[in-house]
């Protein structure tokens, strides 16, 4: 196994996680804050990125050398992810940084757990609101989705390195012919029911940017929702909680059964799934 093997792809994911960072930092100019924190890691992401494909040429790498990968590649995402965090905590230079890295693990590994002073997320005039919300969350909705899919939907040019790259991240199991396709309709599944919850929240009285934060959070089934309505203002209702639930819910249930709905293709046998079964058991008798 040879390391400098990994390089040119690690570099592919640094840009593309550059480039998903410019959400953030759109949201930052939207709402007038300042876009230095998210700034400072699109660029850093993006000429560590660009050094590391200029240097190295792609080469197939083998199913250990792609495990290798992907570990190195959560890594490299993960203390990035703390850059922002770290221009907006204070104290001791140390736990600045422990904290910060362990905000975006958090966020990358959909665990949701925080050890941010509450006023962060509570303090809409604080200049980093709104970009320092979403950015949280985008984390955590990337996580759900998986850094290696979203990586194969948007740039996998086939080959054995896109083959072990998604049977790392899915194992063996496939809902279309080649892994580049896969990897498009599980992206396109998770932009839709995002599309759709976000939706189905502002209509229910949830300001625009809340609701696809909390709709990001959701479908990722993290932890991070509860920052996400930690305003005081906000009240919640019944419609809402339905919604909260239901996106719950479909987040619980594997893409397979999702693709096959959406394909008019869902018969009996697959809702014995024992995913699916268990899952609505629990649910049905903790009612």
């Amino acid at each position: 196994m040879r390391l400098r093997n990994i390089c040119w792809y690690l570099g592919v994911f640094l840009i593309a996680d550059a480039l998903i960072n410019l959400l953030p930092l759109i949201v930052a100019f939207i709402y007038g804050e300042d876009p230095v924190p998210i700034l400072s890691l699109v660029i850093i992401a993006m000429i560590l990125g660009g050094i590391l494909i200029k240097t190295f040429p792609r080469r197939e790498i083998s199913f250990s050398e792609t495990m290798m990968l992907v570990v190195i590649t959560f890594i490299a995402v993960s203390l990035l992810g703390a850059i922002p965090y770290m221009f907006v905590l204070s104290g001791n230079i140390e736990n600045v940084i422990i904290d910060s890295i362990f905000e975006s693990v958090s966020g990358y590994t959909t665990t949701g757990l925080t050890i941010f002073p509450k006023e962060i997320y509570l303090n809409q005039d604080n200049g980093v609101y709104h970009s320092l919300i979403f950015r949280r969350t985008l984390s955590e909705w990337i996580g759900g989705l998986g850094i290696v899919i979203l990586f194969l939907s948007l740039f996998a040019r086939g080959g054995l390195s896109s083959v072990y790259l998604y049977k790392i991240a899915y194992g063996n199991e496939k809902i279309a012919p080649s892994v580049a396709h896969t990897s498009r309709i599980v992206l396109r599944i998770y932009l839709f029911y995002t599309l759709v919850g976000t939706i189905l929240f502002y209509l229910s009285g949830v300001d625009a940017f809340h609701a696809i934060c909390a709709t990001m959070s959701l479908l990722a089934t993290g932890g991070f929702i509860g920052n996400v309505f930690s305003d005081a203002n906000f009240k919640f209702n019944l419609v809402t909680e339905i919604i909260i639930m239901s996106i719950m819910l479909i987040a619980a249930i594997p893409f397979t059964i999702h693709q096959k709905v959406f394909s008019r293709n869902l018969t009996k046998k697959d809702l014995k799934y024992i995913e699916v079964k268990w899952l609505f058991l629990i649910v049905i008798s903790s009612i």
